[in-house]
């Protein structure tokens, strides 16, 4: 009996520098490219399950994985000086892209970033590799951007500059699976430099303090930006703040408002839950498939 590798083949695949990452391959029965997601901050994969196996059931091999310190790529225990930064999750991006493509060679290469996880091609040279980009909810995370109104600028101050560096201290990392608040368990070194984030309107200039070159410039595939008019992260501002630079990439902006589809929110991450798939997910699979497979 031949076994449907659409449900997700769990798998242990070595970064550039030899960490040990959690990934998971969603083979598609005669694949017409190969997709890869990344994740938001300390959101883990199986989050991103139902979407990758609808993917690869509508013929694109798909890959999910953990940047390490979350989920299947955390160690036994995380310790406040576990390397787990900006910097190692590009590493883990730049090697998943690899993977992805000797998993499929001669097929067409395509990533879906959410939030962070669009953020993190623009840092490696490697993006020149890619053939099509679809980002949810990616923006500079620009405090004076958050938004629509105050209080949601308010609130994601709070959580993310005070609340969620202060657990950090006391725990040696954020503790999301105890703290169930929607998130994984957050390396320390992450969280921080999050929190420094917040002085810098660039988010490349902010990375250039941390000696992260950026390659923005080097992104030549097509883009399909993707918002909800309730996201309080990715609002229009921020939105132009990174794409206006993307100098090189022909950018498409979808955004989208919740009662359009009869949702009653979509915000930051419902792009991703099982039920607004029926609605959402086809708007993925259709773009993917104009720009990477070649008319018949």
């Amino acid at each position: 009996m031949a076994v449907d590798h659409t449900s997700g083949q769990p798998l242990r695949v070595r970064s550039l520098d030899g960490y040990p990452l959690g990934v998971t391959l969603f083979a598609a029965p005669q694949p017409r490219a190969v997709l890869l997601v990344n994740t938001a901050v300390g959101i883990s994969q199986r989050y991103y399950r139902p979407f990758a196996q609808y993917m690869a059931q509508h013929h694109f091999t798909t890959i999910t994985y953990d940047y390490r310190g979350v989920g299947k790529s955390a160690p036994p225990r995380l310790t406040v000086d576990f390397a787990g930064g900006f910097r190692q999750l590009v590493t883990d991006t730049e090697c998943l892209m690899q993977y992805a493509q000797s998993q499929c060679p001669g097929l067409p290469l395509g990533l879906i970033g959410h939030s962070i996880g669009g953020i993190l091609p623009l840092l490696t040279p490697e993006n020149r590799k890619l053939d099509a980009m679809f980002t949810v909810g990616t923006q500079m995370a620009y405090p004076p951007d958050f938004g629509p109104g105050w209080w949601d600028n308010v609130k994601l101050r709070f959580q993310w500059f005070m609340l969620m560096p202060l657990l950090t201290r006391c725990y040696g990392y954020f503790p999301g699976e105890r703290l169930k608040l929607g998130f994984a368990d957050i390396p320390a070194q992450f969280v921080h430099e999050i929190a420094m984030r917040r002085h810098y309107e660039n988010i490349f200039d902010f990375l250039a303090e941390l000696n992260l070159p950026s390659h923005h410039l080097n992104l030549i595939c097509p883009t399909l930006a993707f918002s909800a008019t309730d996201d309080p992260l990715c609002t229009p501002m921020a939105m132009t703040r990174l794409y206006s630079q993307l100098a090189n990439a022909p950018v498409q902006y979808q955004r989208l408002n919740p009662a359009d589809i009869g949702a009653d929110s979509i915000g930051h991450t419902r792009f991703f839950r099982r039920d607004l798939g029926r609605v959402l997910w086809p708007m993925a699979a259709n773009w993917f498939t104009r720009q990477l497979v070649a008319p018949t």
